[in-house]
């Protein structure tokens, strides 16, 4: 059942890698004013799908390799019912808890051999993460999302 829906699903490598900017068409629609303001928050364990999940809902083609998410992510979607004329305004955050700091490069030359090693908290960018921003402030709602072949 699940190949049947990644065969649907599937069509080339539309993974964006990049923050990416509103739609001209939301920029317009947002313009006019904004009845709701909702945000909604994808939390879950590592390797369940919050990424695909978030892909998904800005209309992004499916992907089945797995990149980890090094951050928050967060994403605009368009809301559309047929009954009214409201003007939603959704965001969705993916949410990392703990963060994958990355190693920056020292600056300069080495111009002489030191005796003690450099410690590594000093080449430590910071991300961010659940640590460093109160992602639960103004939340709407969360999808909590889990493994289910993980045996707890």
């Amino acid at each position: 059942m699940f190949s049947a829906l990644k065969k649907l699903t599937r069509s080339g490598d539309d993974r964006c890698t990049a923050p990416m900017p509103m739609s001209s068409s939301l920029q317009k629609k947002f313009s006019r004013g904004v009845h709701f303001n909702m945000k909604i928050l994808i939390k879950g364990d590592r390797n369940v799908g919050k990424s695909c999940l978030l892909q998904r809902l800005q209309g992004g083609a499916f992907t089945e390799e797995y990149v980890p998410t090094e951050q928050i992510q967060v994403a605009p979607i368009h809301w559309a019912y047929k009954n009214t004329d409201f003007i939603v305004k959704v965001e969705v955050w993916e949410v990392v808890d703990k963060g994958r700091t990355k190693k920056k490069p020292p600056l300069g030359l080495k111009l002489e051999n030191q005796s003690a090693p450099v410690p590594e908290e000093e080449y430590d960018t910071p991300v961010l993460d659940a640590t460093f921003l109160d992602v639960y402030k103004n939340a709407t709602g969360v999808i909590l999302m889990l493994d289910i072949t993980k045996p707890w």
